[in-house]
Order: C-alpha cells, then structure tokens, then sequence
C-alpha cells in the first residue's frame, strides 16, 4: 500500500516581514506605553540615565511635547523620588534622521524651562537610538541608551510580548523595511562630492573620506588626518553650522580633556561630552546645500577648511593628553 506523506504548506503571508517598515513613532509609542504601564520598565530606564539604583513612581509620560520657542522633545517622562521631589527624563528618539541643529542643547534649555515653570525639581536628557548611531551621534545629552539595550531587556522579561517587542525594535535597528530603497539626493551627492574632490586636491593631510552617493538630509563631510586611528576624526556637519574635532568612545576622560584645553574657549572652541564621545567644536558660516551650488560657496568652505587645519594641529596634542 503506497504511503501518503502529507506535506505541511506555508501561507505566503508567513514569508513576508511582519512591519511594513517601522518609524521613529513606531518606536516613540512603544516606549511611551511602557514609561505609562510598566514600573519595571520605567525604573530600569532612570536606573540606565541616571547610572544609580532608584525608587520611583511615575507621574505619567507625554509624546512630542513642545515648545514655542525651544522645539520638541520626542518623549518626556515625569517621576517622583523616595524624597517626593519630582523628576524628568526628556528622551530624544532617532533611527536614522541627522540631527537638528544644536537639538542636545535646546533638550537641556528645555528641561532648565520646566525647572522655572516649577514642573519639576531636577531632569536628565536622554538619547535613544541603534548602537552604531550613538557611536556617531555628536550632540550633548546626559545619557544614551541603545536600542540593542533595550532589546535585550524585552528578551529577557520571557514571555512572548517582550519577544515581540524585541523584534519591533530589531527591525527598526536592521531598517528591515519591505520595498524600502534609499532615496539618492543627486544634489546632495554632487555637492559632497566636488567638497571631498576639493579638499583630496588642496588639503590631502586632512585625509577625506571617499564619495559616495547620499541621502537627503546626509550632510556630514568626514576628515580622518590619523588614517591609523579612525576613532579620531573631524566633521563638517553642514547644516549644523559646525565642525568639530571627535575623540569617540572617550567620554570618561571628559574631565582631564575640559582641564588641560580649556583655555580654547575664550577663541570660540567649545569641549562637550556627547554620547561616548569628546567633541571640540566651533561654529561655521551657514550653507545650503539644496539652493547653494558648490562653487558659490568657496569662502564658507575656505573658513571651514580653515578650522578644520586648526583642529588637526591639536590631534597630536590631544591625544596625547588623553
């Protein structure tokens, strides 16, 4: 008698991903209603910015809270202490989106305004975001918490909504977004790349990194003058209207670094502690790539090469000091 094996069939549904794609609301959301619904969730993440085990009640958590005059934080989240004083996280959220102009400065004038308003008696400022953009991410925030960390805590609450969530947060770090193409900015493109050809021919010391196409929005100009050593570099950040000299990975020697140059502050530089990083950084004349074509703008360019040369002059010296 012939045996008939039967043969399990998938839905093609079961081959697709389960997101679409995921934004950062998706994420905003997420973490909003577990600030508002879970207590372990809650202290764990003042537990991460604060770096200290707490006791706290939570007051409540607010999405896009804003400001006429100093902007949006992404989420703020309100508790009180074992002492009953009350305090704020004011988290910014990122996937992958550059930063606004000076935004880790506007989340700290925001959270000394809620002080003067008497909405609370102390805050933090906290950056969450994938590991590899924290890695890069040059403006000052108190604290940073990845989503890998986050993801690791969902995994291990055990049980299957944690997993879910997890994996929310996993393809929002691997962008898994179905149908996704990155959008190539042709303007934005062609404006990198006569800047890094410019300064290959003028300035080959600072090293510049290679052309590539970019996305709207991609307007950091990378330098690496110590080829051998890519944790120190110098970025053009555009739109941000800066450049700055960046010692990844060495926010604990913050303190010496502060000490030993603070003498370039009375020439316009300032020394922030953002993420894991040291930044020195000055401003810049303002550019605009999407109206401005590259050849109109050489004095603005000349200034920041100009800094760009001051701040590799203090490489050796700087690491030295570190």
């Amino acid at each position: 008698m012939l045996e008939v094996k039967c043969m399990k069939t998938i839905n093609p549904m079961q081959t697709l991903n389960t997101f679409q794609s995921i934004t950062e609301r998706d994420i905003d959301l997420l973490v909003l209603e577990e600030l508002n619904v879970s207590d372990s969730f809650s202290q764990w993440i003042v537990c991460q910015v604060r770096k200290e085990v707490a006791s706290v009640k939570t007051i409540g958590a607010w999405h896009s809270v804003a400001d006429t005059s100093l902007g949006e934080s992404d989420l703020v989240y309100l508790y009180q202490s074992d002492d009953m004083s009350s305090h704020a996280i004011l988290l910014e959220n990122k996937i992958d989106a550059s930063a606004q102009p000076q935004q880790g400065k506007r989340y700290r004038l925001r959270g000394n305004k809620g002080i003067e308003d008497g909405l609370w008696q102390d805050f933090r400022t906290c950056i969450i975001a994938p590991e590899d953009y924290i890695a890069r991410n040059s403006e000052p925030y108190d604290a940073a918490i990845s989503y890998e960390k986050i993801m690791d805590y969902f995994v291990a609450q055990g049980d299957k909504r944690g997993c879910y969530r997890a994996q929310i947060l996993k393809n929002a770090i691997d962008k898994n977004r179905r149908y996704y193409v990155a959008k190539i900015c042709s303007r934005t493109t062609e404006f990198a790349r006569k800047y890094l050809a410019y300064v290959s021919n003028n300035f080959p010391k600072l090293n510049p990194e290679q052309s590539k196409p970019r996305a709207v929005g991609h307007n950091w100009i990378h330098f690496y003058p110590d080829p051998a050593n890519k944790q120190v570099r110098i970025v053009h950040q555009i739109y941000g209207k800066t450049i700055k000299l960046q010692f990844l990975g060495r926010a604990d020697d913050f303190d010496h670094i502060k000490s030993q140059f603070e003498c370039l502050e009375m020439k316009g530089y300032q020394i922030v502690k953002s993420g894991k990083s040291v930044n020195i950084e000055t401003p810049l004349p303002e550019i605009k790539i999407t109206v401005q074509e590259f050849e109109s703008v050489m004095e603005e360019i000349g200034t920041a090469l100009e800094k760009a040369q001051v701040l590799k002059s203090l490489m050796r010296r700087l690491q030295t000091a570190v």
